[in-house]
């Protein structure tokens, strides 16, 4: 009887110890994962919204580059990252303007705290050739080391106004780092983002090519906070150029309630 006793108390020992090894396995692996993860964001800094030196605009995601600038718009399929090298390759889409259906190759860096981005491969044959495409030198990003140009700085992330609004008149807008659309009872516009600048509020739109008005002109909206409320003002809807929408006269922002923009008030947006 006391053996059995005594062999059942064993088996219950080894048990214990058998689970206690197994619990401490399983939590040094989610803790190795847990950092493995934080690992891989913190290589993964590309990710996100970026407004870059140029006033360029930027959406990077793991499958997606979306880049709006004064000469277009242009997307590109995320297909291979490398979180140690720091660089991704991407198919073009096929509505670029630029190489499309081609493959392309994108390198970033951190250098004295600043993110840069070298598309050191954009018209490659295959994915293949984009990854075996000649790495750029980072030495010095500010300088040079982009074939004959320098890395492209990233200084500012998402657009201040990108969100989710109602304006005073029921309309509805939905702005992304590459995109503002309104929409009220009647009409949908588009409007491509292609230069940002949160210093000065603002930013540049190509019209959409399916806008009721002013298809494929360039737009301007200002934005500014008043008495703890936002309100934007689209002061150039038809401009020939990006360059002429810019050099427009900005608009009042004294008292957005009462005027300044062109003969009206600004909007108010409420999230």
């Amino acid at each position: 009887m006391n053996n059995i006793i005594w062999e059942k108390s064993w088996i219950i020992q080894i048990k214990i110890i058998l689970l206690l090894t197994i619990s401490a396995m399983v939590v040094a692996g989610c803790g190795n994962d847990e950092a493995n993860s934080n690992n891989s964001e913190i290589a993964l800094g590309i990710l996100g919204d970026h407004i870059d030196e140029y006033g360029s605009v930027h959406e990077i995601s793991r499958t997606h580059w979306r880049n709006g600038s004064v000469y277009g718009n242009s997307e590109y399929r995320v297909l291979q990252i490398d979180t140690e090298v720091n660089y991704l390759v991407a198919r073009n889409d096929d509505a670029n303007a630029y190489n499309p259906g081609k493959y392309s190759r994108f390198d970033w860096t951190t250098h004295a705290g600043n993110l840069f981005y070298c598309q050191s491969a954009f018209a490659e044959d295959t994915a293949l050739a984009a990854v075996n495409a000649t790495p750029p030198d980072s030495t010095d990003p500010g300088t040079g080391g982009c074939a004959a140009f320098p890395w492209t700085q990233m200084p500012q992330g998402s657009i201040d106004v990108k969100g989710l609004y109602l304006d005073a008149f029921g309309g509805s807008h939905a702005i992304t780092q590459t995109l503002w659309d309104q929409s009220d009872a009647i009409f949908t516009f588009l409007f491509h983002i292609i230069e940002a600048d949160n210093s000065l509020g603002y930013l540049l739109a190509e019209n959409d090519a399916a806008n009721s008005f002013n298809p494929g002109f360039f737009s301007r909206f200002y934005w500014t906070t008043y008495l703890d409320n936002l309100y934007y003002c689209q002061d150039v809807f038809n401009a020939a150029s990006p360059d002429d929408a810019r050099a427009a006269t900005p608009p009042d922002a004294t008292d957005p309630t009462a005027g300044g923009c062109g003969g009206f008030s600004w909007t108010n947006l409420t999230p």
